[in-house]
């Protein structure tokens, strides 16, 4: 799969990304990026597993926002991690009532691994 490119915003964005990228390959098998609220809503198309959403956004929702988005436009519970460097308890139990884990940036490697590993299990297979 070669390096997903993706509109760079903010170097906080590229920082987020180029770790993912390089960090956990073996992990995810098909990565789809969006830069944009309307970006995210397209990919769900291609029937996502999980969303890694970003709280600061640049667009017309904050990250929660677009977990509702997507999760309302997809018809399902899509299950979602909020990926902040807001370490506010307020937006902890926001996150937490959507049924949203909350990954404290920056985002270590096996902290994703771990959330994307549970997402895994509980797949009924």
């Amino acid at each position: 799969m070669g390096n997903p490119q993706l509109p760079r915003r903010d170097q906080d964005l590229d920082a987020m990304m180029d770790n993912f990228v390089a960090n956990i390959p073996t992990v995810i098998s098909d990565l789809g990026l969006a830069a944009t609220v309307d970006d995210a809503l397209a990919l769900l198309a291609q029937l996502p597993d999980v969303a890694l959403v970003d709280y600061h956004l640049h667009d017309r929702l904050d990250g929660l926002g677009v977990i509702d988005a997507l999760r309302a436009e997809g018809g399902r519970s899509l299950p979602a991690a909020l990926l902040t460097g807001d370490g506010s308890d307020a937006l902890k139990l926001a996150a937490r009532g959507r049924g949203c884990a909350v990954l404290t940036k920056p985002v270590k490697p096996a902290s994703l691994r771990a959330f994307l590993a549970a997402q895994r299990q509980a797949v009924p297979g």
